[in-house]
């Protein structure tokens, strides 16, 4: 499973970029973790990102900005199944 990470400085630009593409993800397990900044509670992103990495149950961690849109239903698996696959062709990373 991934956890997806994001934090989130404006819900409406989340809900329009990446909340609403992630929705239509198929066939792909994940988690995913909003670390709420709209009030400007982290001084760095850092500090935002280890907040939901302390969060996260998945076995691969992926941080992504809350701007971005996954154009196709099945983009979360293919990157995956990349991942899993240059994992396979380098045990040693």
């Amino acid at each position: 499973m991934i956890s997806i990470i994001t934090v989130v400085n404006n819900n409406n630009i989340f809900e329009q970029w990446l909340g609403s593409s992630l929705k239509m993800q198929e066939g792909i397990e994940y988690e995913l973790i909003t670390i709420d900044n709209t009030k400007n509670t982290y001084s760095s992103l850092e500090k935002a990102y280890m907040n939901g990495v302390m969060q996260a149950a998945g076995d691969w961690l992926m941080f992504v900005h809350p701007d971005v849109k996954f154009l196709h239903e099945n983009t979360l698996k293919a990157f995956f199944e990349n991942v899993k696959r240059f994992e396979i062709n380098n045990p040693n990373i």
